[in-house]
Parts: C-alpha cells; sequence; structure tokens
C-alpha cells in the first residue's frame, strides 16, 4: 500500500490480499518417494494413493509419526502445512543361506551348497544344527562338525545372507613296524594331504617296495596314504610277495608343478611317484583319492588300462595313475540374485567374475566381488578354490548439493545417491527474511527434502525484504565517552529518519556536537542503522555569513571566528555594501549554534527594493503604433535587471519633432556610455530614476496647402487655378497669397472687377487659409469696342 495523504471525506481504500499457500508433504519413511504437492487455503488436495517399500506393506497414511489414530485417505482442506507419515507392515521375503567347509590344507572355509530360507523383513535369522540341512554331496557328513552359524536380519531385498560353517574332524594315523614297533603317527583333518607326512615315516622302511602297509580295519595294503581318511587307522608292515618293481606316478590334471604330460588330449603334472611290488594293483588303495581331483585313468607304460585286482597285466615298470579336476560350486550372490555355477578346481574363473548385469540402481558402482558377506576381503585369484562363493559389492555414487546464497556458494554436501540431503541453516541476511531453498535461482519452486538426491544439485537461499527495521541514535565524545542515553526507534526500510542532537549537560555542558541534526535512509540492515553524533571539547569555531536572494548568494562575510558555540549575529547596513544595493534585509539579528568540523553557516535572507521611474518631456506625444499610454516601466527592482536581464525604454513619438534620446536626469546608471536612442536600466542601476525625452523640430515633416481661384463672367466660371505650397507640419494652415493667379485675363468684352471668397467677403491681406475658394468677378468692359 503506499501511503497517501486522504482529505476527502467518502474516499474507499482498498487493501487485497492473496490466498496463502501451503504444502502437503510425504514422509515416506524408507519407501518410494512421494513429490510433495501444494494449495492454496480452503483448497482441496487428493492425497497420493501410497508409496511402495520392498519387503513391506503400505499400511496407509498417518497424520502423526507415531501412527495414533485412523489413517487418512481421499480429499484434504489446506488450512495450514501438513506433513502425512507412511505406516508400514514386514512382509515375508526369502533369504539365502551359505554352507561352508572348513578347508583341509588351510584354515580357509570353501562352499559346501547353498540354501534359502523365508522370514519377516527386519527379523532376526540364523540356522540351527538341527535346522542346517546342507548337500554333502560325496563328502562323508561324519568327518564334519557344526560349528556356528551367523545371525542376520532379513533385509526387504531378499539380499541377507545366513552363513552355516562346518569344522573337520581330525584323525590319527599310527604307523608300526612286524614286531608292532612305532614308527610314528600322522594327526591331521579328514581330508588333508598327508603324503609328505607318510613318506618321512614309511619310505626308510619299505626297503624299495619289499614292504608295504596293511591296516587294522581289512582295507587291501598300500605303499602310500595321500589323503586322511575319516575315522582312525593303524597301519602296520607287511611284507609283498612280489618280486615285481613297480612305480607308480601320480599325475594330476592342470598341475603346474613336476613333469608334464599329456594324456587323452589334457595336460597333466606329475603330483608325486612311489615304488611298490605288487602282483596287483587294488584301485581304492594305490589309486586313492586326492582332495580336489577325480580318478580319471590308469594305465602302464604302454598306455595299457590297468585291470585293478588282476596281475595278468601287471609287470615291473612304470605306470601312470592320472586324475582330472573336480567340480566345485561357485556361487555367486548379487543383491537378492544368485548364480551357481559347476567349475573345475584351479580352473580360471576370471569370465566369471565380471560386474553383474543386475544392479541395486541404475547408477550403483560395481567395487567387485567379496569373500565375506561384511564385504571386507576382496577376493583377488583367478583360479577355482574347492567350492567358493563369493558376494557383489556396491557402492552408490555420491553427489554434491550446493547451497547458494546471493550467488555465493555457503556449504557444499556431498549426499549418497538414493538418499535425501538435510536441510542446513538458513545464513545471515540481515535485513532479510529466510523462505527457504530453491531449486531455481529465480525461487520460485521450493525444494522437496523428502526427494531422495539422484544427480548433482544446486539448492538456491530465497529471501523476502524486511517491511520495518529498527536503528539507534549514538551521543558520544570523539574518544567514544558517551555524553547521553542512546535512542532506539524503528520505521519503514527507505523511509527517512531525522533526529537532532540533544544538548549536552554536567560535564559535557560546553562541548560542541558536530552537527544539530542527522538523518538516515532505513536499511533494512538494522546493524546499518546508526545515527551517531560527536561531540567536541569547546574549541575555535569558524562560521561564514551569507545574504542570499531567493537561495542566491549575493554577499558574504567568511572565516569568521567565535570561541564560543552559541553566538548572536547582527546583519550588515545593506546601504553602505555596493553588493547589497535595491536589498532590503529581513532579519535584524540571529542566534546561531556553531558546530565542530562543520560547515557552520549563518545565512540572512534578503528582499528586493522597488525603485520609481520618472518620465519627462513626453506630454503629447504617441507611442509605438500610435499607443498615447506610456508602455514604459514606471518602477523596477534589481530582480528586474539581473542574471542578464535588462528594461528597454521605448522611445516617445511627437509631431513635428524628431527624438533625439534619453537623458537619465536622476539616479543611478552604470552604463553612463549608453546609446540615447537605445537606453536601457541594467544591472548595476539603483534608486529612484528619472528620464527626460529630448526633441528637436522635424523640418522633414512637411504638409501640402492649396486655394483655388475662379475667374467668373456672370455666374458662368470661366478657367480656374490653384496655388499648391508645401510648409512643416508645426506651421499654420495659411499660404502666401499668389496675386498672379488674380490678374486679368482679358476676356474679350469684359474686365476685372472684383476679387471675393464665394461668399462675397472681399479679399485682403498676405495670406489665405488652406482650401479657400476666391473668385475674381468680370464685368462689360463698355470702352471695348468694334
Amino acid at each position: 500500500i503506499i501511503q497517501t495523504l486522504i482529505n476527502k471525506e467518502d474516499t474507499v481504500v482498498e487493501i487485497k490480499y492473496d490466498l496463502n499457500v501451503y504444502s502437503l508433504t510425504y514422509q515416506t519413511n524408507g519407501g518410494s518417494y512421494v513429490p510433495r504437492q501444494t494449495g492454496k487455503y480452503m483448497s482441496e488436495i487428493t492425497i497420493a494413493s501410497g508409496s511402495t517399500l520392498a519387503g513391506y506393506t503400505f499400511e496407509g497414511w498417518y497424520t502423526n509419526p507415531e501412527f495414533e489414530g485412523d489413517s487418512v485417505s481421499g480429499n484434504l482442506v489446506m488450512t495450514d502445512n501438513v506433513t502425512l507419515y507412511a505406516k508400514w507392515s514386514a512382509s515375508s521375503v526369502s533369504y539365502n543361506i551359505v554352507y561352508l567347509v572348513e578347508n583341509a590344507n588351510d584354515d580357509g572355509y570353501s562352499l559346501l551348497s547353498t540354501g534359502q530360507g523365508t522370514a519377516r523383513t527386519g527379523s532376526s535369522v540364523t540356522v540351527t544344527s538341527q535346522q542346517a540341512k546342507p548337500s554333502w554331496g560325496s563328502l562323508p557328513s561324519k568327518a564334519f562338525k557344526f560349528e556356528r552359524a551367523t545371525n542376520e536380519i532379513v533385509k526387504a531385498d531378499g539380499s541377507s545372507v545366513v552363513t552355516v560353517y562346518y569344522s573337520r574332524n581330525e584323525y590319527t594315523i599310527t604307523i608300526k613296524g612286524s614286531r608292532n614297533t612305532t614308527y610314528g603317527t600322522i594327526k591331521a583333518k579328514y581330508g588333508s594331504n598327508i603324503a609328505d607326512e607318510w613318506l618321512s615315516i614309511t619310505k626308510s622302511h619299505t626297503e624299495n617296495g619289499t614292504y608295504a602297509w596293511e591296516d587294522n580295519k581289512g582295507n587291501p595294503k598300500l605303499a602310500v596314504l595321500d589323503i586322511m581318511p575319516s575315522e582312525d587307522r593303524t597301519y602296520s608292515r607287511t611284507r609283498n610277495t612280489s618280486y615285481k618293481e613297480e612305480t607308480i606316478h601320480y599325475y594330476l590334471e592342470g598341475y603346474a608343478k613336476g613333469n608334464q604330460r599329456n594324456f587323452d588330449g589334457k595336460t597333466f603334472g606329475e603330483y608325486t611317484s612311489v615304488d611298490v611290488r605288487y602282483n596287483y594293483f587294488t584301485k581304492s588303495e594305490e589309486f586313492f583319492d586326492i582332495d580336489g581331483y577325480n580318478q580319471y585313468q590308469a594305465t602302464n607304460s604302454k598306455g595299457n588300462k590297468v585291470d585293478f585286482g588282476s596281475s595278468s597285466n601287471i609287470s615291473s615298470g612304470d605306470y601312470y595313475f592320472y586324475y582330472t579336476r573336480a567340480e566345485y560350486t561357485l556361487s555367486l550372490i548379487n543383491v537378492n540374485d544368485r548364480i551357481d555355477y559347476k567349475v573345475p578346481y584351479t580352473e580360471d574363473i576370471s569370465d566369471k567374475l565380471v560386474e553383474p548385469k543386475n544392479k541395486p540402481t541404475n547408477d550403483s558402482v560395481f567395487e567387485g566381488w567379496y569373500i565375506d558377506q561384511g564385504l571386507t576381503e576382496k577376493f583377488t585369484e583367478t583360479t577355482m578354490p574347492k567350492g567358493l562363493v563369493l558376494y557383489a559389492k556396491w557402492s552408490a555414487p555420491s553427489y554434491d548439493v550446493k547451497f547458494v546464497s546471493d550467488g555465493v556458494v555457503v556449504e557444499t554436501r556431498p549426499v549418497i545417491s538414493g538418499k535425501t540431503v538435510d536441510m542446513i541453516n538458513a545464513p545471515e541476511n540481515p535485513g532479510y527474511d529466510f523462505d527457504g531453498w530453491f531449486v531455481d535461482e529465480e525461487c520460485t519452486q521450493l525444494y522437496d527434502f523428502a526427494e531422495p538426491v539422484k544427480e548433482s544439485k544446486v539448492l538456491y537461499a530465497g529471501w523476502s525484504k524486511r517491511q520495518m527495521a529498527d536503528y539507534v541514535v549514538k551521543y558520544v565524545t570523539e574518544t567514544g565517552e558517551q555524553v547521553a542515553e542512546s535512542k532506539y526507534g524503528s520505521g519503514k526500510v527507505e523511509t527517512t529518519i531525522v533526529e537532532k542532537a540533544v544538548k549536552p549537560e554536567g560535564k559535557f555542558a560546553e562541548y560542541t556536537v558536530d552537527a544539530p541534526s542527522k538523518s538516515i535512509v532505513l536499511s533494512t540492515n538494522s546493524n546499518e542503522n546508526v545515527i551517531t553524533f560527536t561531540y567536541y571539547a569547546t574549541a575555535e569555531l569558524t562560521y561564514d555569513v551569507i545574504y542570499t536572494y531567493e537561495g542566491k548568494i549575493i554577499y558574504s562575510v567568511l572565516d569568521n571566528i567565535s570561541d564560543v558555540n552559541r553566538i548572536k549575529v547582527y546583519p550588515v547596513l545593506a546601504s553602505e555594501i555596493e553588493a547589497l544595493q535595491g536589498y532590503s534585509i529581513n532579519e535584524s539579528f540571529k542566534w546561531a549554534d556553531l558546530y565542530y568540523g562543520q560547515d557552520n553557516i549563518i545565512e540572512f535572507t534578503l528582499n528586493v527594493s522597488n525603485f520609481e521611474i520618472d518620465y519627462k518631456n513626453v506630454e503629447d506625444v504617441t507611442w509605438k503604433n500610435g499607443d498615447l499610454v506610456n508602455p514604459n516601466p514606471v518602477s523596477y527592482s534589481i530582480k528586474d535587471i539581473s542574471d542578464g536581464k535588462v528594461i528597454t525604454l521605448v522611445n516617445p513619438e511627437k509631431r513635428g519633432y524628431a527624438f533625439t534620446g534619453w537623458t537619465l536626469t536622476k539616479g543611478t546608471n552604470p552604463d553612463a556610455t549608453h546609446d540615447p536612442m537605445n537606453t536601457v536600466i541594467s544591472e548595476g542601476s539603483y534608486g529612484n530614476l528619472e528620464f527626460t525625452a529630448n526633441f528637436v523640430i522635424d523640418e522633414s515633416q512637411t504638409k501640402e496647402l492649396n486655394y483655388t481661384v475662379k475667374h467668373v463672367i456672370g455666374e458662368e466660371v470661366q478657367e480656374t487655378l490653384t496655388e499648391t505650397q508645401k510648409v512643416q507640419v508645426l506651421q499654420p494652415d495659411t499660404l502666401t497669397r499668389n496675386t498672379e493667379l488674380e490678374a486679368d485675363r482679358g476676356y474679350k468684352g469684359y474686365k476685372k472687377s472684383t476679387v471675393t471668397y464665394e461668399n462675397g467677403e472681399a479679399v485682403e491681406g498676405e495670406t489665405i487659409a488652406n482650401g479657400a475658394v476666391i473668385v475674381v468677378n468680370y464685368i462689360v468692359d463698355a470702352e471695348q469696342t468694334t
């Protein structure tokens, strides 16, 4: 509303209000984003139907985070800002179970098998020994013991994994001689490689294959035990009855150590060899299990297959037992997906450890495959172990959200993709009210802080200019000492506040202030709205006295000195100052307060004096265009002849005379050399003026006079003659009588008789009136005879 003075009755002031706009915000509590809605006061907004959250069922919108009361739906009448809260109930989802068995030859674990379970989202699950249902395959379950299982919270996306661990049992092999002498014992986990320990104990007692070893379980005798069995055993030395000498070479597929040998299109490496003296080979004893491999083929040096249990094709020489790699399960778990591969032991699995196509989010970044569910140990090998489960690790990219106020970045916050950014505190902006953070620089669209961040953003602070502002008036000495209590006030922004200095009292009574009053235009920033009057100890003060007319300085007296801060000043006498001629001074004196460090100016105002102008010798004259009224001014003031203005006198005209100019017969005119025929009253003239008009007779001004002479016989005019003469206009309207015109014209039979005017009066004298008619009469001349 513009402030306007209303001074008319029945004036109607119409004030219009805009309806407030309110927001309906949805707090989804982890669910999918629901955009904020806005509406004007008392408008209706249709509440969103719901949100989605994997692993949960939407139970409705509530007006409070405690979900008290009934849920709301349908239309909502907007009377204020409203936040609705999503309520969720957990659904039943699946989770993975991974069974791991302890490795035989190290402390690690390898994948045995996988399974699945179901539970409600958010619940805690584990697997007990009774609940565990691994698939043992060819492994003897009796050789393993349930060790532990992890406790997991069931995730909504089905990515939870409960890991079940089985440890291997330890068994003991006792090796004895023929007299029940114990050569040594081997204690190891089931399936571990004990070949080196076996040979270190038995090799010196076999005598190049003369002796073999027979257990107490009724199994065929053997030369070497490679793998710890799933039971305790005692082996005793026994003599071989055969005189054949055989060397068994054990070759493993893909084994890089030892001699390399190609067989049946495959490459094998020599794992170990043993010398024996057997009449025949027993498959379970000589072609024993090697962890990670399957028995493939056994041949003699000629490539013929070995007939186990028969002596027909056994002779002294070399034998080759080939093992191919066993297949193990490679399980790749990616979020809620799981892919299982059967992969031969030690095979290169690099081609399978690639980035999965199924990303948690479109912008997720794949960081690799990890051994543990906690994603702390990255899998760095390239070959297949004896069972492997790996977990895909993803990281969400971070986006920068910049908060900008008045073109300056106030703060930058990194936000993980899909998360929301917290609103920062409004920056300081004195004189303005914070309207919120906006997505556009023009600040027309508020940002919804419930919206997940999917890209880098710039948010702009919106501000509204304050309408009112505070101000303070301070009264202090030049050293900052307080002279009087500060004054506080408030007003409308952009209005001018004028405050007067207070009169100092007490010890400051003789102090001089720097200004009688000061003003400021109120800023929106109250910190800037300060008026300070500074007081100084009394010192030599200077002041100027000026004399002005209509704001223009006509005369001044500068650099006057006073040792007091309040003085009474009298003006000069205008009549004594040439510059003040034509002026009168309005004030007889003035009181003035002098201020330290200020241009102390004492002003006297002037009025112009009016002077008379009299004109002499202007009787019987005319003026321009024959006007009888004198057009020249009868008075003047210096106002009429200042700033380049002049008064130019109009010259008179007089019949029969020539005007020779004006003469200033009274008063002062500084232009003493003026042109009398072009007289001006110019700046510097003052006092009453008298001008006299000067004339001389103008001989060039003439008039034409005439009279008529008629010669008449009886009543008949015989001849008419005219006398014409020019005279100065001031002369009488008479002509000099020309008697020649009256001479007898000699008419036959007649003679001149009398000379009269038309009225019969006789013509006498030397002059004739203008326009007169003279009649020369003739009578019969009797003396004229024929």
